[in-house]
């Protein structure tokens, strides 16, 4: 309830889900999914007195933020990290780790990452390079 323009979640069984929310002008935001929370768009309908949901994490200008994954893998560097796209400004590949700290923890693995990431069964990431149409693979540097 009251997300504007979701284009990833991110779950798996080991823990908290995460929805990536595009604003209207800027304002894209990382959430931690709750059941039954409001998210507050549009903030004209939220009724009196209903909580709204904060976010982990805020972009003011317009990311568009795209497909999501939270790794669990062979690449320990990775595991429990979020990773995601951002679609505007020729994308970037976003490292996002989603734990509770006063400072956000969000790295810029590698540019041009647009729609898509996702973990295949060999337990490496895959994405979509926006700039070459190539598909990218992060392993690990022994393999």
């Amino acid at each position: 309830l009251g997300l504007r323009n979701p284009f990833g979640i991110a779950a798996d069984s080991r823990g908290p889900m995460y929805v990536l929310d595009n604003g209207e002008t800027g304002f894209d935001t990382v959430y931690q999914l709750r059941a039954g929370a409001n998210y507050g768009w549009p903030s004209s309908v939220v009724p009196k007195g209903v909580a709204v949901q904060a976010p982990i994490h805020t972009y003011l200008e317009s990311t568009g933020l795209a497909s999501a994954v939270l790794y669990h893998g062979r690449l320990s560097a990775l595991d429990g990290v979020l990773l995601f796209c951002q679609f505007h400004q020729l994308g970037a590949l976003h490292w996002f780790e989603p734990r509770p700290t006063d400072v956000v923890q969000d790295r810029i693995l590698s540019t041009s990452c647009s729609s898509g990431i996702r973990q295949l069964p060999d337990e490496y990431l895959y994405f979509l390079d926006y700039i070459t149409g190539s598909l990218m693979r992060i392993r690990d540097g022994a393999s």
